[in-house]
């Protein structure tokens, strides 16, 4: 019984304490996009039209996003693995809007039917001007 209440208290405190820490920290940036399909001098196949918003106070050198794709059954239309890894060389100052399309045919093996959907968005890493980094490897300040 002792242990039981224990594991209990434990993970009480560890939950409490890990919602403190995060509610604590600021997300540095705001990220939403949609995958794209119609004619474009950008890509063959598909895009990632997106938008990121720099919120820190500081100037970005660079930023990594991640995100999932499916197809409208839930299988995955990718080479690979599902989770797209976005690596884009950007300088941004503190507050900046950045709107693009990445071309996501390399990723992607067949022209769709339907637009693909995406799914847990987030940014992993930011890499500031003045050499220091934010990072959210596991996306865990992922919006939903």
């Amino acid at each position: 019984m002792k242990e039981i209440i224990k594991v209990f208290l434990l993970s009480f405190i560890f939950t409490f304490s890990s919602c403190s820490v995060f509610a604590d920290q600021q997300i540095p940036y705001l990220i939403e996009g949609e995958m794209v399909m119609e004619a474009s001098t950008d890509y063959e196949l598909a895009g990632f039209d997106f938008t990121f918003v720099n919120k820190s106070e500081k100037a970005i050198k660079s930023f990594t996003f991640i995100f999932f794709i499916y197809d409208q059954d839930g299988n995955i239309p990718a080479v690979g693995r599902n989770n797209l890894v976005i690596n884009l060389n950007a300088s941004l100052e503190a507050g900046e809007v950045l709107r693009t399309c990445i071309p996501l045919d390399d990723y992607l093996y067949e022209i769709p039917e339907d637009v693909y959907q995406i799914d847990y968005l987030y940014v992993s890493k930011i890499i500031y001007q003045d050499g220091s980094e934010w990072t959210d490897p596991l996306g865990v300040k992922a919006f939903y």
